[in-house]
């Protein structure tokens, strides 16, 4: 899975082998951070794991998978489609 887009010096990614076992998410990583989203087919998104992003800083993120969510999720419904892949979003929250 590509890159879906570079922010804020954050890139915002997949990994191909996640497809496979996990609902559709997606990776953040800037210099020695990391945090993942759950991403829902309605275009919501759920805080995962974060290690070394401030609050302020997820918040930043969040708004930049919002304003992107269309691209990203037709991104990854056509890789499915050409690689075989069901596509597979989270279909629950946390309590």
């Amino acid at each position: 899975m590509p890159t879906f887009f570079v922010k804020f010096g954050w890139r915002f990614f997949a990994y191909v082998y996640d497809l496979i076992g996990e609902p559709f998410h997606i990776h953040v990583i800037g210099h020695k951070k990391t945090c993942k989203y759950w991403i829902y087919e309605d275009g919501s998104v759920e805080l995962s794991q974060n290690v070394g992003f401030t609050r302020t800083e997820l918040k930043r993120i969040e708004q930049a998978i919002a304003d992107q969510i269309k691209d990203i999720q037709e991104d990854y419904e056509h890789f499915c489609e050409e690689n075989g892949y069901p596509v597979n979003y989270k279909t629950s929250r946390k309590t």
